[in-house]
């Protein structure tokens, strides 16, 4: 298959997967139906855009517009959860998961999960 043909093949997969998941929900407790809002938002720029260090303080160049949508979520988490600091950086979905379970549980407590096949 040539590059152009498996493209445009990818392409036509995608549209089959968008369209199917139209149609049906997921039951898969990870997976997330996510708005046209977030959709955008997913597929944005910032997706893939280093922003290492605080807003104004970064450790790259060019995150004026990162730093303004950081600091919008960091004031309306501290709005949200009445906090006087709050950090919307997850390094990674591990370490957000792990910051999850710290703060909701304590050493000894017993947790549930489905294995994976």
């Amino acid at each position: 298959m040539e590059p152009d043909e498996a493209f445009a093949r990818v392409r036509s997969l995608i549209k089959q997967h968008h369209a199917f998941f139209r149609e049906c929900i997921p039951l898969i407790a990870s997976e997330n139906v996510v708005s046209p809002a977030v959709r955008e938002a997913l597929i944005c720029d910032f997706a893939h855009r280093y922003a290492e260090g605080w807003p104004g303080e970064r450790v790259y160049a060019g995150c004026q517009f990162i730093d303004e949508v950081e600091l919008l979520c960091i004031e309306l988490a501290k709005r949200l959860f009445r906090a006087e600091f709050v950090d919307v950086r997850p390094v990674s979905g591990v370490v957000a998961n792990l910051a999850v379970y710290t703060a909701f549980t304590m050493p000894g407590d017993t947790m549930m999960a489905l294995s994976i096949p």
